[in-house]
């Protein structure tokens, strides 16, 4: 029988009386590769925040090594070997690698770091884990697998018994992976147990070892990867056949809504020439690898990046998106790729000294209240937009507090900021 690492049994959690996790089960052996899949909202987040102590479950037993435990928080689990690696990198950029993999853990000399031990110590891993590069290296001026890399050494760095890997492929090309499934490898050959959460089905069968499927926050079954088909595991996840993965397209779309010529970036990270055509009823795909600017077209088109040259029409028409405002005033809407927005529109947010208000254009044009004396009528707009869609709002004149719920359309964007400050109301009714 091979050696259990971790063992969790009958886990159950519930919030405000919805159950999430129902009597959930996992177990992790020494040198394996253990999956963890599911469709969104499967629970898999949950149950990690409950072996990482973030919440407390309801029922259920932890076992490390074959001795119950609860961790308290994130640090009290890596001070006992057991690490994760974020599908976002929570990483301090400007500082070296060395600086990052020994955060909060600085070797000492007496009142100062260690800066020489720090070097050999980052070495002496680098070396274990066969990772070629220089400690010295500011983060940012690595590569998006590179600060994977970086971020799994840290964790091997506790001695990690157990390392979690969230989504660990999404932002990788495929040269990134095949790099990393050789540390992963290496890690496994050197006896610690990886939890491997993907929604990628090819990568489980080539990396994995054994995989626990959650469906609605309910335990379905571990099966070793040799003994599955994609089909089986897919009606693990689904709870029934797709026999029809790829169903015909039968949208028919219509005149072009969205043309784009020759678009040009006017700063680095550079765009070139970048035409295409959006119609009505389609979905355009924007494929290409990390790095090949897809977000920076995106951005440009919104108005966080100044274009050098090119032309961007709307249903024939010229528009001109030098802002962001500006690019809501025209009717169009930016989900970034990321949690948060784009830098660039977090700075054009943060003006001191005066407000705006800034309403999705699906709305009969208004115009918009600016300056300190157009407060009150700011206020009434809104008020009288919310009772016109039916929103339940408080906008105080201070704005200490703002509070939007409706079961009817919310605009896309607000944007407010009154005297230095500011309140971002990004939501979207379900």
């Amino acid at each position: 029988m091979p050696d259990s690492l971790l063992r969790i049994s009958g886990l159950c959690k519930a919030f405000s009386g919805v159950r999430v996790l129902k009597n959930v089960h996992l177990e992790v052996n020494a040198g394996s590769v253990h999956a963890l899949m599911g469709e969104n909202g499967a629970g898999k987040s949950t149950l990690m925040k409950c072996l990482f102590g973030i919440y407390h479950q309801d029922a259920g037993e932890f076992f490390l090594q074959g001795k119950p435990f609860n961790f308290t928080d994130p640090k009290h689990a890596l001070e006992n070997g057991v690490s994760m690696v974020h599908q976002e990198l929570n990483q301090v950029t400007k500082r070296s690698i060395s600086d990052n993999i020994w955060l909060g853990r600085y070797p000492t000399k007496g009142p100062f770091v260690d800066e020489r031990k720090m070097r050999r110590d980052t070495l002496a891993l680098f070396e274990r884990l066969k990772i070629h590069l220089d400690p010295d290296i500011l983060l940012q001026n690595l590569s998006v697998s590179q600060r994977q890399m970086v971020e799994i050494a840290k964790a091997v760095s506790y001695d990690a018994k157990i390392i979690v890997l969230d989504e660990p492929t999404s932002s990788l090309t495929d040269k990134e992976v095949t790099m990393l499934f050789e540390m992963i490898r290496m890690l496994r050959q050197h006896g610690v147990g990886i939890i491997y959460i993907s929604h990628k089905m090819d990568e489980i069968f080539q990396i994995a070892d054994q995989v626990t499927v959650l469906r609605d926050g309910c335990y379905i079954g571990t099966k070793a990867v040799l003994d599955l088909t994609i089909e089986q595991l897919v009606n693990m996840m689904v709870g029934r056949d797709l026999e029809d993965r790829f169903p015909p397209k039968v949208n028919q779309p219509k005149d072009v809504h969205l043309t784009v010529r020759k678009l040009c970036t006017k700063y680095e990270p550079y765009l070139r020439d970048i035409e295409f055509d959006l119609r009505c009823g389609e979905i355009l795909g924007i494929s290409g690898l990390v790095g090949s600017g897809r977000t920076e077209l995106l951005e440009s088109l919104f108005g966080c990046r100044s274009l050098d040259s090119g032309e961007v029409k709307v249903d024939n028409k010229v528009v001109k998106n030098h802002h962001p405002n500006q690019a809501i005033r025209n009717r169009f809407a930016y989900l970034t790729d990321t949690q948060g927005l784009p830098p660039k529109t977090m700075g054009w947010l943060q003006q001191w000294g005066r407000f705006e208000v800034a309403l999705d254009c699906s709305f009969p044009p208004r115009p918009q209240a600016r300056g300190h004396n157009d407060w009150p009528q700011a206020v009434s707009l809104l008020q009288e937009l919310a009772a016109q869609r039916g929103w339940l709002t408080h906008v105080g004149h201070e704005l200490d507090a703002w509070h939007m719920a409706t079961a009817a359309h919310l605009p896309a964007h607000i944007q407010i900021a009154r005297d230095g400050l500011q309140r971002l109301v990004d939501d979207v009714a379900p």
